[in-house]
């Protein structure tokens, strides 16, 4: 992206811009014939192959992001990061032209405005308009195809080498070395498909098994020679990393798996059957989120590929870019190695690989929220500028997905309160005392860095000033950076001498989060989900319950997630959570259905369905003959991780306040944020209905958007009495050991463990989100039965009225209509694979998920078997 910065036009007498000499419409036109051969092979394939489609979207989505970047003046120098920023600015023009067209063209008489043959030109006009809009504006334009090859970003591509080691005289590689070590990270995706689909086929998952021995391998690998690889070599094998574990879940199945994206994909399939979004035809929650209604149905239309490969393949090379945003992070506020660890921390995660492929809304809504954070520490052009691009993503998020707005609001709010009280601070001691001391720990530092680059006494380019931060978004030489983590710990002198002027002074603070920013983004919360959709009722509830929590105590409905929290107070007993499913089943009865009588479903107790392990492996019966038991060490590097990873991150979070690395360049806006982020995971947890509606692992993925790096310098902290050789060995071996337990690594090479969705045709996110053959099969046998007992005409068999009916069986809340105490007199009960094969069943306690033994008998002794798949069956 950087690559086409282009030149300026020639300036008339008024400014204005004009056509520069040389016939410059030469580069647009092989632009709109590339982009017009594209367009007729989609239109003209059946289906899009995937990589047609991959470069379809590519061009949807940055050509107008990069165009909108440019509108905004923010001259973003690095290439990874503006294609992230343009990214984000290409989804959010996508879906405000869709709600645009939804909401404009019913007016005139057009019945499905979300059509392709109405979005396409829509999104030329938008181009066109923007492109001729910016080049009157600024004076930029495209670069004549005869300047391409004096380009900046071409310059600096023919210095470094393709192996990503900087190029310089003296250092040279082989090219198998070179072929080598692009080849690994490219693999990865493609190693994690071919596992997916073989699990898919009853086969072996030794691909990803060794996907993911080589992800570690990779990670050793960055954490030793980060610092002398090129930045865009990391992020492109960050980026690897997190599409190949998105991948390896996210295609387990022939139709749409897991959790929430059976909700998503139903809400979806209801905006493209008419073509059109409106929230009447659903009025929930999920169908307020255009990031799964509007946008996909855009992009189903102009990729002309099947519906179900915009959530499981096309939204993941999306999300994919969020352990960049992570790496980017650590990148500008430190190194990269530091950026490099914090993408570990990010994707060894179970919930990134695990749940994020299931929560299409939130991946987008997280895009959003990462570019607003990265705008935090880079400086790409003026405050004004940023600030605008700030709330724009601020919008795209409010648009994308609620709990992450609530969720993002409140730090946001928390982290103002901060800066406003830090920067009051600031003026009464901080500021004061760098005057009195001649900003001391500037002139320390210098001399640190003289001492180190041979430059005492002269002043070094780089480290200050408006150079530097008009160039926030580029990469300084390693000679001039201030942010190595291997400069060893500072000087006594450094750290005490000064006091707490370290923590009120010499901060960068680029006043984007202000509290008016903070404001905007609420009242387009409220008008969203308030007078706009009219989905705000939950959130009343959650914050009613909240408040009933705070006041009467109470943890009834606290989530399950809370138990690896140090702050949590203790696990909950899993049967009792199965006997209060079993008192909300019976609360929860319809007044006009007649249900089985208490005295007849009270004979058939329901009993919490203990977890279920793997067989052990070679390997896991040769520690046990040593006396070392394979489930009992799985479980204790998956719990101890849990903890360790909370104390990191707290260690980490205050090293920043106190700006213990001095060496750091810290924005105080981010430290808050920080600071914010975990104060509210600590209320996540001490507030039941806050945990239990929007679930603590989901929170803290979000969190560590921003939290990865503390979780980085934690170790750090902890050996800090050590030499920088094992402060270092301890902060790369952490986030390595923590990805190799998370991902299921060891426990597939042992055995004797939870089966993980993608590493096994088993385990409680197989029982209960994978689909099969047998499923829908029976659904739709059972939809069109219940139509023809109602008196009214059975969907068409593939039609969207028979999908629904489907997708609608296989959503979270309607697990609990196979409950004894919610099975119907005269109705039809679904039974799926878990049911029938291993008499185990999930019912949903609010929003916590309860897993029971499920009493078959009960229905063989009060229903009749009408229909057997015998992977499912219909009982009435």
């Amino acid at each position: 992206m950087a690559g086409l910065a282009g030149t300026a036009g020639t300036a008339g007498t008024a400014g204005r811009w004009t056509r520069p000499a040389g016939g410059w419409l030469r580069t647009e036109t092989v632009i709109v014939v590339l982009v017009a051969v594209l367009a007729a092979v989609i239109a003209f394939s059946g289906t899009t192959p995937w990589p047609v489609a991959l470069a379809g979207l590519a061009a949807i989505l940055l050509i107008p992001g990069d165009l909108l970047l440019r509108g905004l003046g923010l001259a973003v120098f690095d290439g990874w990061l503006r294609l992230y920023l343009a990214t984000c600015a290409g989804l959010l023009l996508a879906t405000l032209l869709g709600l645009l067209l939804n909401t404009v063209l019913p007016v005139v008489g057009v019945a499905h405005p979300l059509a392709p043959s109405r979005v396409l030109p829509a999104l030329v006009l938008l181009t066109v308009g923007m492109y001729c809009l910016v080049a009157r504006r600024t004076g930029w334009r495209l670069p004549e195809l005869s300047e391409l090859w004096a380009l900046p970003a071409v310059q600096r591509l023919r210095r470094v080498r393709p192996g990503g080691v900087r190029g310089g005289p003296g250092r040279r590689g082989g090219d198998a070395s070179t072929v080598f070590r692009f080849a690994v990270p490219t693999a990865l995706p493609v190693v994690a498909a071919l596992g997916a689909i073989s699990l898919d086929n009853g086969g072996p998952n030794g691909p990803t098994v060794l996907m993911l021995l080589a992800t570690v391998l990779l990670f050793v690998f960055l954490a030793v020679r980060a610092n002398g690889l090129s930045s865009s070599y990391c992020l492109y094998a960050v980026f690897c990393v997190g599409l190949a574990f998105e991948l390896m879940t996210s295609l387990r199945g022939w139709y749409a798996t897991g959790h929430d994206i059976q909700r998503e994909y139903y809400v979806f399939q209801v905006t493209l059957g008419n073509w059109r979004w409106n929230i009447a035809d659903f009025r929930d929650p999920y169908n307020a989120c255009l990031s799964i209604t509007v946008l996909p149905t855009m992009l189903k239309g102009l990729l002309n590929v099947p519906a179900a490969s915009i959530f499981k393949i096309y939204y993941q090379f999306l999300f994919a870019l969020m352990p960049v945003a992570a790496c980017l992070l650590g990148r500008r506020l430190a190194d990269n190695r530091v950026g490099v660890l914090a993408a570990a921390y990010f994707v060894a995660f179970p919930t990134f690989f695990s749940d994020m492929s299931m929560l299409n809304r939130q991946e987008i809504a997280f895009l959003f929220q990462g570019g607003m954070i990265l705008l935090l520490v880079h400086r790409p052009g003026a405050a004004r500028h940023r600030r605008a691009l700030f709330l724009v993503l601020g919008l795209g998020t409010v648009l994308s997905h609620y709990s992450t707005t609530f969720l993002m609001l409140g730090q946001f709010l928390l982290a103002w309160v901060f800066l406003v009280l830090w920067r009051r601070l600031g003026r009464r001691f901080g500021e004061r005392a760098c005057l009195d001391a001649g900003s001391g720990w500037r002139s320390t530092l210098a001399r640190a860095r003289g001492r180190r680059t041979g430059t005492r006494g002269r002043p070094v380019a780089g480290t200050s000033g408006p150079a530097n931060a008009a160039a926030g978004g580029g990469v300084e030489p390693a000679t001039v950076r201030l942010t190595r983590i291997d400069h060893g710990a500072p000087s006594a002198a450094a750290v005490s001498g000064r006091g707490w002027r370290r923590v009120f002074s010499g901060w960068e603070d680029s006043r984007i989060l202000t509290l008016s920013a903070v404001v905007l983004l609420a009242v387009l919360t409220v008008f969203w989900t308030g007078p706009a959709t009219h989905t705000a009722n939950n959130m009343t509830e959650v914050v009613r319950q909240a408040a009933q929590s705070l006041v009467h105590g109470g943890d009834s409905e606290r989530s399950s997630d809370t138990r690896s929290s140090i702050v949590s107070g203790g696990a909950v007993d899993p049967q009792v959570q199965v006997d209060q499913f079993a008192r909300y089943a019976y609360d929860n009865r319809l007044p006009n259905v007649t249900y089985f009588p208490r005295d007849v479903v009270d004979r058939y107790p329901l009993r919490y369905a203990e977890d279920e392990f793997t067989p052990p492996t070679t390997i896991g019966r040769a520690l046990s003959s040593v006396g070392l038991d394979p489930r009992a060490l799985n479980g204790a590097l998956r719990g101890g991780s849990a903890v360790v990873l909370q104390l990191l991150v707290l260690l980490g979070v205050i090293a920043l306040v106190l700006r213990w690395p001095i060496w750091m360049r810290v924005s105080r806006e981010y430290a808050a944020l920080c600071a914010a982020s975990l104060i509210y995971l600590c209320v996540l947890v001490v507030v039941p209905s806050l945990s239990a509606e929007y679930g603590l692992l989901r929170a803290f993925q979000q969190s560590l958007i921003v939290l990865a790096l503390p979780a980085v310098l934690g170790p750090m902290v902890a050996t800090g009495f050590l030499r920088r050789g094992p402060r270092l060995v301890a902060a790369a071996a952490l986030p390595v050991v923590f990805l190799i337990s998370s991902t299921g690594l060891l426990a597939a090479t042992t055995g004797s463990y939870i089966p993980q969705l993608h590493l096994a045709n088993d385990g409680d996110y197989y029982e209960s989100f994978y689909p099969h053959d047998a499923d829908v099969s029976a659904l739709k046998w059972m939809a069109r039965q219940e139509a023809l007992a109602n008196g009214t005409p059975p969907p068409a068999s593939g039609s969207s009225a028979e999908t629904l009916a489907v997708l609608g069986q296989f959503q979270l809340p309607a697990k609990n209509r196979a409950a004894p105490a919610l099975v119907p007199v005269n109705g039809y009960v679904y039974l799926d694979y878990a049911n029938l094969a291993k008499a185990r069943a999930i019912g949903m306690l609010d929003s916590t998920a309860v897993r029971y033994r499920y009493p078959i008998a009960f229905l063989d002794s009060n229903k009749n078997l009408v229909y057997d798949a015998g992977e499912a069956a219909v009982y009435r």
